[in-house]
């Protein structure tokens, strides 16, 4: 009893710190910061780290509903990392076809 008060305590605490505008979400923003991070060494770092912990964790017997909790969080995380990879690949090529036309605009 005290802990699930606790716990929702302590998530009440960090849903209010967190302090997020869901009115000001920014698409362009996004896809910036991932042509900047989806080639970081530390991000590829951090993506096969989380993956490798979730893949150990999903074979160790545990009950249902915590066997359900990491395939979701597996899912969320090559999610991510799909949004970023297609970001990434989008802002690249819209950056190569600026620079081709540049060139050509050049030649000419």
């Amino acid at each position: 009893m005290i802990r699930k008060v606790f716990i929702g305590w302590i998530l009440r605490w960090l849903d209010r710190s967190l302090a997020l505008d869901y009115k000001k979400i920014d698409r362009q923003q996004f896809e910036n910061w991932a042509f900047v991070s989806a080639d970081n060494p530390g991000w590829r770092s951090y993506l096969a780290y989380e993956d490798l912990k979730l893949l150990k964790e999903l074979g160790i017997p545990k009950p249902d509903y915590q066997y359900w909790i990491n395939i979701g969080r597996r899912m969320q995380l090559l999610g991510l990392a799909d949004e970023m990879r297609k970001s990434f690949e989008l802002k690249k090529a819209a950056e190569e076809k600026r620079k081709a036309e540049a060139e050509k605009n050049k030649n000419n």
